[in-house]
């Protein structure tokens, strides 16, 4: 923890620092910023418990999931009985998973027994009607192979090998005998390797395939332009609704660009600016190219910023080319401007903190040539003093600066001298003023350290971070 007289000094530091951008239009305020990144599959076959519809002497139903990995009858397998019309051997799991592959090495010198074979399915008995089946062995000539890789890809809570003969005189009914069984897949809403990564919630039902955690059911398109998503990615491919940002464009910030003027350096008439603030991120893109080209967008207030997301043209990247965005509250980016990203092309969400009204993007320069070629550049934020999904409500009068949160409309710096609480909607009482004199709560330091503090300590850097 920081110790008072230095926590002091860090907050006097920073509440000045704002204070000159908001009212001395001063460059920008950035504290930082950073990007969010949201295989195999476990061996199901250990997780449940494991049944057969008869057993022969003490060849047990367990022995197909101990291993090892092999055809041998002498190295242990299990076995139905015989005498019987029908025979299966299945797993029964505790919840729903979604099944990539099964795994089979039957008896390798009864071949003839595995012949015919079937597998199924299902949340309850290997004869329900709600059994899927994944694959049969009728109608194919010749016997199966006795090592089998199935693929199923599909939900179940139950496995079953099964098999059928019409008679089952002179013992030759079915049988199951399995001598290694191994069944790969995650829990339903999990994948990666054992299974530890969550399904991306842009996933309907948050359900994906285990093997690299694409939407298997399709991704939520309700706040995508038109209703299109890239299943794999979530991105909605075409754009947000009106007002929406981010790559699943996230309905918590608003996309305080699209009120903005968009301006390019040099002006290309062909693919003018305005075409990377229109929300179509699909087949308009603003192109130019020149020695320092850049694109500009004046969000037309200084503003809090929260999030930056790009959609690129056609151009293909290269891995050392640095791309730069620069954030300021005159037009001049080159003379006062702050790098709010610098790095190889963004892909994800940039998630920061800054205050600022031009947003300046600057790609690399190769062969003294850069090339603007950019669909959609979407700014989540509001302007100073507003908050909510459309910026539409006001920060308490009472807030320090009139600066809150740009979401839940917290004060950001704190209370006005005789006001308390996470609004600052509650007025200060002598128990207040006792518990802490300075009107400064625990939940204000938080909110300082949390977007201001960086700055404070990265400033002499941040200062000479030049094209």
């Amino acid at each position: 923890m920081l110790h008072s007289t230095s926590k002091k000094r860090r907050t006097l530091c920073l509440l000045f620092i704002f204070e000159m951008i908001v009212h001395l239009n001063l460059p920008a305020l950035i504290v930082g910023f950073f990007t969010l990144k949201v295989t195999a599959q476990k061996n199901l076959a250990l997780e449940g418990e494991v049944r057969q519809s008869s057993t022969y002497k003490t060849f047990s139903a367990h022995l197909a999931i101990e291993g090892p990995a092999n055809n041998y009858w002498n190295d242990g397998c299990s076995s139905t009985a015989a005498w019987k019309k029908t025979a299966w051997w299945g797993l029964l799991l505790p919840k729903l998973v979604y099944v990539t592959n099964i795994q089979i090495y039957y008896r390798g010198d009864r071949a003839n027994r595995m012949n015919k074979f079937r597998l199924y399915l299902s949340n309850t008995t290997v004869g329900a009607r709600d059994a899927f089946l994944c694959y049969t062995d009728l109608g194919i000539s010749g016997y199966p192979d006795v090592t089998q890789d199935i693929n199923c890809n599909n939900l179940t809570k139950n496995v079953y090998f099964f098999n059928r003969r019409s008679s089952a005189r002179n013992g030759e009914g079915a049988f199951v005998e399995l001598c290694y069984v191994a069944i790969y897949g995650c829990w339903k809403g999990t994948w990666g390797v054992d299974c530890t990564n969550q399904c991306p919630t842009y996933c309907i039902d948050e359900h994906c395939y285990p093997g690299n955690g694409s939407c298997i059911w399709g991704c939520k398109s309700s706040n995508c332009r038109d209703f299109k998503c890239d299943k794999n990615t979530g991105i909605c491919t075409d754009g947000c609704k009106t007002g929406l940002v981010g790559h699943n464009c996230n309905n918590s910030y608003y996309n305080i660009a699209s009120n903005g003027t968009a301006t390019e350096n040099p002006p290309n008439k062909s693919h003018p600016a305005y075409l990377s603030v229109d929300g179509n991120r699909s087949g308009s893109c603003s192109m130019t190219s020149g020695p320092n080209a850049h694109l500009q967008v004046d969000i037309g207030f200084t503003s809090i910023i929260t999030m930056i997301y790009f959609t690129f043209g056609g151009s293909v990247p290269f891995n050392m080319d640095i791309y730069s965005v620069y954030c300021t509250n005159t037009s001049d980016f080159l003379k006062d401007g702050i790098v709010i990203y610098n790095g190889k092309r963004p892909t994800e969400d940039i998630h920061l903190y800054a205050v600022c009204r031009y947003v300046i993007y600057v790609p690399p320069i190769i062969n003294g040539i850069s090339n603007v070629d950019l669909c959609e550049i979407e700014i989540g934020g509001c302007p100073i003093g507003k908050f909510g999904g459309y910026c539409e409500m006001h920060c308490s009068e009472n807030c320090i600066y009139g600066s809150c949160d740009v979401v839940n409309g917290i004060c950001t710096f704190g209370c006005v001298d005789g006001w308390v609480g996470e609004s600052c909607n509650e007025i200060c009482t002598e128990e207040d003023v006792e518990k802490d004199g300075n009107i400064i709560t625990a939940l204000t330091v938080r909110y300082i350290l949390r977007y201001i503090y960086v700055w404070c300590e990265q400033h002499a850097s941040l200062e000479s971070t030049s094209l």
